[in-house]
């Protein structure tokens, strides 16, 4: 499996909201997480992925909110036997200029098996 189909499983599991691989066409009422592999690299059979975790919601404040309890699941991804290590990168405010909406977005990077 993939590493952001294995993520996107996983937060499906662990938040409130849905979770996808691309911005579903919901309207501008709904909170939900994308996922994204923005990077890659492998070195001596270890295999190092960067995603972008994106939160989006009907304000500022909400997809902030939304972001600290995806950051918190992302903590525990760890605990799956594909993941040796999980760690933030970083996180900021970065909402979509097309539309207007409010988003967050955590950079993490991810040691997983190939």
């Amino acid at each position: 499996m993939n590493i952001e189909k294995l993520i996107i499983n996983y937060l499906s599991a662990q938040l409130h909201v849905p979770v996808y691989g691309d911005v579903p066409n919901l309207g501008t009422e709904a909170e939900f997480v994308t996922v994204e592999k923005v990077g890659s690299s492998e070195r001596d059979h270890v295999c190092k992925s960067s995603l972008a975790v994106q939160s989006w919601s009907t304000s500022r404040a909400k997809a902030a909110e939304l972001n600290e309890t995806a950051k918190s699941a992302m903590r525990s991804a760890v605990l799956l036997t594909e993941i040796s290590r999980c760690a933030l990168d970083t996180d900021y405010n970065y909402p979509d200029l097309a539309t207007k909406r409010p988003r967050y977005q955590a950079l993490f990077e991810i040691v997983h098996d190939p």
